[in-house]
This record gives structure tokens, sequence and C-alpha cells, in this order.
């Protein structure tokens, strides 16, 4: 039989197309291998130091190797999150619990628990007086919002201010914003940062952890609940990144 053009073309992308899934699940296990052996190392590390060494180590040496071991279980339990997300996304399982929910305290809550894990950063935000209540889960719009702001705090200097805002734009969907003031984003990257894996941290002096895999599972998340995500940069003046959430017709008033 001989091959149509048209079907010689078809062949040659999906041929492509499953070079390019190919290379990502290697990529992704190459990733993922990396970044799970650093911590079970530590663990592994610390915990040998403990048995072999117990009755030779003081107890501020104990409480450092605890607290090491404790620090790297929670790196572990993040990144094993991120990849169930990750995969419940790609078979379309992930569900969604939404309630009528104020995004306001919400907003309060990531806020105040993200000034625990970096006390050294300037951490406000700008509300409304007045927001309809919106249907959404609401563990998964904190987990949007811890991203955010983690991923803010690990791009800027101590002693910056980082800022999240809320407004209502037009009469049925709300912008939530967390802005920065750390280094930016070249433009020629900025369209791939909620790429999976894709990572800045070469261009900058701020060591980052994980599997690049944050803003990828934001944007499911956050168009999972009918809303978009997308960012603004510019090199030296920070970064700011957005999403919409569909507000009800009839929606209550947040407490």
């Amino acid at each position: 039989l001989i091959e149509t053009e048209e079907e010689r073309t078809r062949r040659e992308l999906e041929v492509r197309q499953y070079e390019d899934m190919s290379k990502a699940k290697t990529d992704l296990l190459s990733a993922v291998s990396h970044d799970l052996r650093t911590p079970m190392a530590t663990i592994k590390g610390y915990s040998q130091m403990l048995i072999r060494y117990a009755g030779r180590l003081d107890e501020a040496e104990k409480d450092e190797y605890l607290k090491g071991i404790d620090r790297s279980i929670d790196r572990l339990t993040a990144l094993v999150d991120q990849l169930l997300d990750l995969s419940r996304m790609d078979a379309g399982l992930l569900k969604l619990s939404k309630r009528p929910t104020s995004l306001l305290k919400l907003t309060e809550e990531a806020v105040a628990e993200a000034e625990i894990r970096a006390p050294g950063y300037q951490i406000i935000y700008e509300l409304p007086k007045w927001l309809p209540r919106a249907e959404v889960d609401a563990e998964r719009i904190i987990q949007v919002l811890d991203n955010l702001l983690d991923n803010a705090i690990r791009y800027s200097p101590k002693g910056t201010k980082i800022t999240v805002a809320i407004r209502r734009r037009r009469k049925r969907e709300v912008v939530v914003s967390v802005s920065d003031q750390g280094q930016g984003i070249p433009r020629g990257e900025l369209a791939r940062v909620f790429d999976r894996m894709y990572r800045i941290e070469k261009r900058l002096t701020y060591a980052g952890q994980g599997l690049g895999l944050g803003l990828s599972i934001c944007k499911g998340l956050v168009e999972a609940h009918g809303g978009r995500i997308w960012a603004q940069s510019e090199p030296g003046r920070g970064s700011m990144f957005f999403f919409t959430l569909p507000l009800p017709e009839k929606g209550k008033i947040s407490g």
C-alpha cells in the first residue's frame, strides 16, 4: 500500500508526540529519583547517628538530628502529594469538594501560615471589605495560595514585601494576586513557568527545592474551578501571579 502525504504527516506527528511523552516521563523519573534521594539520605544519616551514638550525644545534638529527620519527612510528604495530584489530574480523577466559602478568610489563613513559615518577610494582604462567598474546594484553594506564597518567598530576598490582594472584576469573577519584590522573570521564560518541572533557580542566587510541579498543579486546580491563572513580571522589579475564580449568581456574604 502506498502511504499518502496526509497519512505520513499524521504518522510523523504521532511519533513525535510519543517521543515527547517518553522524554517527559524519563525526565520526571530522573527528577523524582534525585529529589527523593536527598531527604532519604538525610533521614538515614541522622537515624544511624542516633542508633550508633545515642549514649554519646547530648540533648542538643539529639534534638538537632530529630528536627532534621522531621524536616526531611515533611519534604518527602510534599513531593509525594505533588506526584499524586499530578497523577489524578492526568487521569481526570481530581475531585473537588465545593462548598460556599469565604475567600477573605482563606486568604487571611494562608497569609498567617506563610508568616510562620517565613518570618523574615513582610507578608501583607489587601482585601475588600465585602465579597460574596464562592463555591470552591477550600483545601485546594489554600493549596494554590500556599504554592504562590512559597514561590514568592523562594525567589525574594528576606526583608522584602509580599502582597496578596483580592478584587472583584465584573459581577461574576474575583481576581486573586500574589506579588513580590524579587528579581523577576525574564520575558522569554514567563510563558513557561506553568510547565511541568520548569524551574528558574538556575538564574537566581536563591536555592530552590522540589520537582518544579507547584505552578503546574496550581494551574490544574484553578482551571478545575473554572478559573484562569497567569503571571506578569519584569526583571529587577518582581513578579505578580494572578488567578481568577467564578462567583455564583446569588452569593452569600462572607463573614
